[in-house]
């Protein structure tokens, strides 16, 4: 519309939501990634809504969420200062945990700063100690380093040009 909306919403507890990161959802909502968990903002309404995992209703807040990404099959990938998830939207509206166990293994614990799916349904994550290829078809995780050429470590984020080759920052 060109206009400037400033929106402000404190937590029950009334702690201040660091926000890290928003993605469009469906229709009229935003997905809201910040440090104390996952939020759901219905742009219609003005209303802000906490968001849980199904199994763990405490995950996402222990996730400390910095980054997001909706993916070509309609997942929510969530990542935060510790680790990674992966949710479906199930048919009441809750988030059902989708990540297979191995790759939750792998990058628990680890900082993930960025999460990317390549033209080829790669998913790429980025952490502080390298970046993860999760090639889903195979079944395989990959990391790849400095070991591997990387300047460094700490990947803050990537995008993909128009030939299909990552850029790294």
């Amino acid at each position: 519309t060109g206009s400037i909306s400033h929106k402000s919403h404190r937590n029950p507890n009334g702690i201040p939501m660091d926000v890290y990161a928003i993605i469009p959802a469906s229709g009229t909502t935003l997905w809201i990634g910040t440090l104390d968990g996952l939020w759901e903002y219905e742009m219609s309404t003005g209303n802000f809504s906490s968001v849980t995992d199904e199994t763990d209703a405490t995950a996402l807040e222990k996730l400390r969420i910095t980054t997001l990404l909706e993916d070509s099959r309609k997942r929510l990938w969530v990542g935060g200062e510790n680790g990674l998830r992966c949710y479906m939207r199930n048919k009441d509206g809750g988030l059902t945990p989708v990540l297979p166990h191995h790759l939750c293994t792998e990058l628990a614990g680890r900082f993930v700063q960025c999460i990317f799916e390549s033209s080829t349904k790669l998913i790429w994550i980025s952490t502080r100690s390298g970046m993860y290829c999760y090639n889903e078809r195979e079944q395989e995780i990959s990391l790849y380093t400095k070991v591997n050429g990387l300047p460094s470590n700490i990947i803050h984020g990537m995008e993909e040009d128009t030939f299909g080759r990552l850029w790294i920052s």
